[in-house]
């Protein structure tokens, strides 16, 4: 047998197969990338919105305010219409994303949708232009409108069918039918709305004993090194021309800095960055009003040293979590909407007073100096809290 005919065998063998695994691994779509979460199907499907059910969610629906930020914003803001007077909500928030990730991603949905406002969360530690390569949203589909992302899509869409991963996928789905079980590892944990479920939450946490070393390991990362001000300085300029487009638009925007925990803030101080957040939140509000006679456009601060961000960590056990926090840097539901209330809500009387407090060219001098305050206030009174969290951070832990 000649190579040339052993190869033309092999090939008329393995063809078949291969185009039969790629059609079932279309069909099936395990990690619903090209379906909604929760559509029905025979086949089980998984209920959390990927980045990739998130750019096919905002290819067919048309909130009318979506939500983006890191896994900050994606954890902690309640797609809840009710927050939000009544309008239709999508949590688009990524686990990974950098500046660099979302304003493109913010451009392709405005490209191929008109929502009426935006919600954005930031903080110092990803303010960065640069796209993270740990965030699962593929950059390359992005796009300019909506006939070239349908493009752009179903190739995608053919050539991951013969992946490995889709396979697994689909064998996981077949696995969950034959079971009778849904194709997530506990039912109830499906994504509302783009939000990951405080249930998900949970069971990552307090429910397998992971709170104390979920919160440890997010204050190493805290601990690393924070962005320079020529970094910081691009992500305002690429957040500047973002606003400006929006305004022309005539898009509500909303710009808030992530409450991270105090602990988690305190790792910024003690790298010497202190200087340079407060200058960043300054050229933030120098943005909000220079646009505010043009558009509806505001900008508030969460962060820093404040009445929820510096909730106790004294009593952190392995099953016993926080009342605001999963973790040092991640906020629950109960405080993402506090954060949506004083964004869009007149009447803030029922928040604590130093939660929120907005950013303008005139009010920026006046708020950094209440935080430097309270952040000596706070280290002070915490002292002991700081130094164990100082262990944790240098302590090499896995999680």
């Amino acid at each position: 047998m000649t190579a040339k005919k052993f190869v033309f065998i092999l090939a008329a063998l393995n063809l078949p197969a291969m185009l039969l695994i790629s059609a079932l691994n279309f069909v099936i779509d395990g990690d619903s990338s090209r379906h909604l979460p929760g559509e029905p199907s025979i086949f089980p499907r998984s209920t959390n919105h990927s980045a990739l059910s998130k750019l096919h969610y905002l290819s067919l629906e048309k909130p009318e305010v979506i939500y983006f930020g890191s896994s900050r914003t994606e954890i902690g803001l309640p797609a809840d219409p009710a927050l939000i007077g009544g309008k239709t909500v999508y949590n688009a928030g990524l686990s990974a994303n950098t500046l660099g990730n979302t304003l493109p991603l913010i451009q392709h949905v405005l490209a191929i949708s008109e929502p009426k406002a935006i919600v954005l969360g930031v903080d110092f530690v990803s303010f960065l232009p640069k796209p993270s390569t740990f965030s699962n949203l593929d950059m390359s589909l992005l796009s300019s409108g909506i006939t070239e992302y349908r493009f752009k899509r179903l190739f995608h869409d053919i050539k991951r069918t013969l992946t490995i991963e889709t396979t697994a996928n689909s064998i996981h789905s077949l696995s969950a039918l034959c079971a009778g079980k849904p194709y997530d590892e506990i039912d109830g944990l499906a994504s509302i709305g783009g939000q990951t479920s405080d249930a998900e939450m949970e069971l990552l946490t307090t429910v397998r004993g992971k709170s104390l070393t979920a919160f440890q390991r997010k204050l190493q990362m805290a601990a690393g090194r924070p962005p320079d001000w020529k970094t910081i300085e691009n992500g305002l300029h690429m957040l500047d021309n973002f606003v400006d487009f929006a305004c022309r638009r005539h898009i509500t925007v909303r710009i808030y800095t992530n409450p991270r925990h105090a602990l988690a803030e305190q790792m910024l101080e003690q790298n010497g960055a202190w200087p340079q957040v407060e200058r960043w939140k300054s050229a933030l509000g120098e943005i909000a009003t220079r646009y505010q006679p043009q558009c509806d456009i505001r900008i508030f601060d969460f962060s820093g040293y404040n009445s929820v961000t510096t909730e106790s960590a004294v009593g952190l056990a392995p099953s016993k979590g926080m009342t605001h926090y999963w973790e040092a840097s991640h906020y629950k539901s109960v405080v993402g909407a506090m954060i949506l209330h004083r964004l869009f809500t007149t009447d803030s009387s029922s928040l604590p007073p130093d939660f929120g407090r907005e950013l303008t060219k005139d009010s920026t001098d006046k708020v950094n100096a209440l935080v430097r305050k309270e952040q000596q206030d706070y280290i002070r009174a915490h002292a002991n809290e700081i130094a164990k969290a100082n262990q944790w951070a240098s302590a090499s832990q896995k999680y």
